[in-house]
């Protein structure tokens, strides 16, 4: 399990973006691996669980004091994560960052799941396993009610909150245009705005948006973007991957460029200090995930693409399931089978039967 980041920017945080990777990273390889991987990750996943269960509280949403919200018992309450920082360095210390909570509520959902999973195949497996955890009923049910994890949400933008308080801070003032922000204002003036450093709730939208409509992705996306200083390498690649998700190709292709040219024009003018490798990273993570709209899910493999301007075709291979599958997107879009058994994926929502090299 990931242990809180706890660097120091500035004016101090305390983060638990690291935790859930593993979670995150063990739901991806569930979903596209064959069928006889899942007992390991349910250790990771449990193990974060109890994690988040000793940093974060249930709490009644319409409480109307202390009294009643210690009597009401933890299945009518909402979990909550307070005194908490996301992945905008910009905002420190605030309750229910839209993001942490977003991950702890699919821990917990993937926790159970993989439980069900097991208990399934071998009763006396599932049994061993959270004996050898220390994982008791009590325990079992705090999972399942913090499934029930709040996610700030404003209903008159249309937009997830990045956190409880972030719509009452202040504009930031448009004259004090010196960047990046934290080496010329203090933190205590930054973090008091309404202004990001990189990807927060954006980030969230990309990991997660089953459940969220185009109107809140779009309206959520642009209300972060017009606030967002891309003072971190790391932020440019992923409002670029969410620009090709509501379709907007001028961002998406400015994004891609102002990303894949950030070493060579030393855009953050601190190159000389060595490469930008998460930057990179994000590059390869553009066409997979932005262009050619990649996504893992429950049924399968989806494919959504759309062609950058200035790129006639991009081709790409990707191992799925025990398949490795090469994709070719340019004017028409093909699925080859190099390896492997899979019949199909889903291209723009309907499936599409992969083809062999020789079909």
């Amino acid at each position: 399990m990931g242990a809180p980041d706890q660097r120091r920017n500035g004016g101090g945080s305390r983060r638990y973006r690291r935790s859930p990777s593993p979670r995150r990273g063990s739901r991806g390889h569930y979903r596209s691996s064959p069928r006889d991987y899942h007992r390991l990750p349910i250790i990771i996943i449990l193990q974060i669980n109890l994690f988040f269960l000793s940093v974060g509280h249930f709490y009644p949403m319409d409480a109307e004091d202390f009294d009643d919200a210690e009597n009401s018992g933890d299945a009518q309450k909402q979990f909550r994560i307070d005194k908490v920082t996301g992945p905008d360095e910009y905002s420190a210390i605030v309750n229910n960052n839209y993001y942490t909570n977003m991950l702890a509520k699919k821990s917990f959902e993937w926790g159970l799941k993989f439980i069900d999973i097991i208990e399934k195949e071998d009763k006396d497996c599932i049994k061993k396993l959270l004996h050898k955890l220390d994982i008791n009923k009590k325990d079992l049910d705090s999972f399942k009610n913090a499934v029930n994890t709040y996610l700030p949400f404003d209903e008159k933008k249309n937009i997830l909150l990045q956190d409880d308080s972030f719509l009452a801070l202040r504009d930031w003032d448009e004259s004090d245009d010196l960047r990046p922000l934290l080496l010329h204002y203090h933190p205590l003036r930054i973090y008091s705005a309404k202004i990001l450093k990189q990807a927060d709730a954006v980030l969230a939208m990309f990991l997660s948006d089953e459940n969220l409509s185009a109107d809140t992705i779009k309206n959520t996306y642009h209300f972060y973007e017009n606030i967002t200083t891309h003072d971190s390498s790391l932020s440019s690649c992923l409002y670029g991957i969410m620009a090709c998700k509501i379709n907007d190709l001028d961002k998406a292709t400015q994004y891609f460029m102002d990303s894949a040219f950030l070493d060579i024009n030393d855009t953050h003018s601190n190159t000389k200090d060595g490469l930008h490798m998460a930057n990179l990273a994000g590059n390869s993570m553009y066409f997979i995930y932005g262009f050619a709209g990649v996504r893992v899910k429950e049924d399968g493999l989806h494919i959504n693409p759309i062609v950058p301007k200035g790129v006639d075709s991009y081709s790409f291979k990707i191992y799925f399931k025990g398949s490795l599958l090469e994709i070719k997107i340019g004017k028409d879009t093909t699925v080859t089978l190099l390896e492997g058994d899979l019949e199909y994926v889903y291209l723009n929502g309907e499936k599409q039967q992969t083809k062999t090299e020789n079909s």
